[in-house]
């Protein structure tokens, strides 16, 4: 087990970088809102997300380095000397276009030609594919494979440009092409704190909480903390990344931490077995003895119902959208931001076939409920907030 204490005094002695960057490109930010309300009969789908790790915490002290977008003529051979230097594995999930240049094809021959190294596909040119037709996806996808394997590379995985993804795409990417979909523990956030010179406020990017702005190391190794080790999210294309990750790598280590392949099928067994974990979204039913609301939303948290028809850890998810979003996620009830006892706003799933009209989230009814932007839902309230 790492040593929690060890791992603290390491990040006070490590942390307050805040180097500069070049202002740099992509995000993986997941999905937009919508908050409209669904009918109908839709049934809730599982494995339709393209940002959910398989596989849940505690994951054992074991971690994965995955960067993305590249490769980058500049930063990516700095990433490499780091990685190289202290004998860490990585996955390179790779633009099709970026390694089918000319220019850059001495440098994917040689990321292929490591053992140390894999690498992924991440779409041809990185746009939103949840945007695309099937026949644009298919060829985002395709594309990129072939590039890869014509080096030849070995492509396992593929990462969704921003984790946006329906449900269907996903499907063509597992189905079709074979692919596990990898989406990450540890979102360092690192495209955002490298555009703003080594600043990420919540306004900026809402998922990194206001104590981290300026501190991309804590914030990092915050999550690998809780996680217990996990998949990081990096972009080797942003110096400030090339800057930052060599402090991470050794603080890491010392605390005990090992870093594997993302291809270890013993310390990511759902994602090397396309079986990733059914995770709680927002606005569904958990438990509060077992809260596992935060590995898919950081910021999310289990409340207990408090229906005395339900067992006592009966809970929903929830995520306080005062200062947050509600993100809409294929294959489950949309969500909207509604207001609770209290004075204070909640996101919360809206009554719909999704949720069988609120019975698939027990302890709570469907009930109409003011939201924070004007309006009212039918939401699936728990009982604690009637």
């Amino acid at each position: 087990m790492r040593s929690i204490l060890m791992l603290s005094a390491l990040l006070a002695a490590c942390s307050g970088k805040d180097d500069p960057g070049p202002r740099g490109e992509g995000s993986d930010t997941g999905t937009a809102d919508t908050g409209e309300p669904v009918t109908g009969d839709e049934q809730r789908e599982v494995d339709c997300s393209g940002m959910d790790p398989a596989d849940a915490a505690p994951l054992g002290g074991w971690a994965a380095l995955t960067f993305d977008d590249g490769p980058d003529p500049v930063v990516t051979p700095q990433i490499l000397a780091v990685l190289r230097k202290h004998s860490v594995p990585a996955t390179f999930f790779m633009m099709g276009e970026r390694a089918d240049d000319p220019d850059n094809a001495d440098l994917v021959a040689e990321i292929i030609a490591d053992p140390l190294f894999d690498v992924a596909n991440h779409s041809w040119d990185h746009p939103n594919i949840r945007t695309l037709s099937d026949s644009e996806a298919r060829d985002q996808i395709g594309w990129t494979v072939d590039t890869l394997e014509a080096q030849g590379g070995e492509v396992a995985f593929f990462r969704f440009p921003y984790g946006s993804a329906e449900c269907h795409q996903v499907d063509i990417v597992r189905e079709e092409y074979g692919l596990n979909v990898a989406g990450w523990h540890i979102d360092t956030a690192d495209w955002c704190y490298a555009a703003a010179g080594g600043t990420c406020s919540p306004e900026d990017y809402w998922r990194v909480p206001a104590e981290y702005q300026s501190n991309m190391f804590d914030w990092t190794l915050d999550q690998l903390g809780r996680f217990d080790g996990g998949v990081f999210l990096y972009h080797d294309v942003h110096q400030y990344t090339a800057d930052e990750v060599e402090a991470v790598i050794v603080t890491a280590l010392a605390a005990g931490y090992s870093f594997t392949r993302l291809s270890d099928a013993d310390a990511f067994p759902n994602l090397n077995a396309g079986t990733p974990t059914d995770f709680p979204w927002v606005g569904e039913a958990c438990s509060t003895e077992d809260d596992t609301c935060w590995q898919v939303e950081y910021l999310s948290h289990c409340v207990a119902t408090e229906d005395p028809d339900q067992p006592a850890d009966a809970g929903v998810c929830v995520l306080d959208c005062a200062e947050t979003r509600c993100i809409d996620r294929p294959g489950t009830a949309p969500l909207v931001c509604a207001e609770v006892p209290g004075g204070e706003s909640r996101c919360l799933g809206v009554a719909s076939g999704y949720n069988e009209d609120c019975a698939a989230v027990p302890g709570t009814e469907p009930v109409r409920t003011p939201l924070a932007s004007g309006g009212s839902s039918r939401v699936c309230l728990p009982f604690a907030w009637q």
